[in-house]
C-alpha cells in the first residue's frame, strides 16, 4: 500500500492520459470516419450532378443536329416535289428531272434523321414516318404518270395533294422536338 501512496498521483496522472488519449483517438477516428462518409456522399451528388448535365448537353446537341437534318430533309423533299411536278408538266424530261434530283436531294438524310429518333426522340417516330411515306407515294403518283396510267391534269393534281401534308407534318415534328428540348433544359 505504501508504494500505491508514494505512486498514486503519477498512476492517476498517467490513466488520465491514457483515457485522454483514448477519448481523443476515438473522437478523431470518429472524426475521419464522418468525414469520409459526407465525403463520399458529395462525390456521388456531384457524379449524379455531371452525369445528368452531360445528359442534357447530349440530348441538346443531338437535337440541334435533328433539327438541322430536319430542315435539309424538308429542302431535299421540296427538291423532288419541284423535280416530280416538272416532270408531270412536261418543264422536266426524265432525264433532267433525274438529273436535278441528283444535284439536289442527299438520299442519306433519312438513315440519320431515322436513327436519331429511335434512339434519341422515339416521340416524333409515327409523325416522321407520315412524313416519310409522303414523297414515297408522290414518287408512286408520278410513275403511275409516266406509265400513262394517269392523266397530267390528274398526275398533277393528284401530285401537289399528296405534297400539301408534308410541310405541316415536318413543322409538326421540329415543334415537338423543341418541346422536348425545352423539357430536357428544366
Amino acid at each position: 500500500m505504501e508504494w500505491y501512496d508514494k505512486n498514486s498521483a503519477a498512476i492517476i496522472a498517467a490513466s488520465a492520459a491514457l483515457i485522454a488519449s483514448l477519448i481523443a483517438g476515438t473522437f478523431a477516428l470518429l472524426g475521419a470516419w464522418l468525414n469520409h462518409r459526407f465525403s463520399n456522399e458529395r462525390y456521388e451528388d456531384q457524379k449524379f450532378h455531371d452525369a445528368a448535365k452531360d445528359n442534357k448537353r447530349l440530348y441538346l446537341e443531338k437535337g440541334e443536329e435533328l433539327h438541322s437534318l430536319l430542315t435539309k430533309w424538308g429542302n431535299s423533299a421540296f427538291a423532288e416535289r419541284l423535280s416530280g411536278r416538272s416532270f408531270i408538266d412536261d418543264s422536266f424530261t426524265k432525264e433532267q428531272s433525274l438529273e436535278f434530283l441528283k444535284d439536289n436531294q442527299d438520299l442519306s438524310l433519312h438513315h440519320r434523321i431515322k436513327t436519331l429518333i429511335e434512339i434519341y426522340f422515339n416521340e416524333v417516330s409515327v409523325i416522321f414516318d407520315s412524313a416519310r411515306a409522303i414523297p414515297l407515294a408522290a414518287g408512286d403518283i408520278k410513275d403511275s404518270f409516266e406509265r400513262r396510267e394517269l392523266l397530267r391534269i390528274e398526275a398533277y393534281r393528284e401530285y401537289e395533294k399528296c405534297f400539301e401534308k408534308f410541310d405541316p407534318l415536318l413543322e409538326e415534328i421540329q415543334a415537338k422536338l423543341q418541346t422536348i428540348l425545352l423539357k430536357q433544359l428544366s
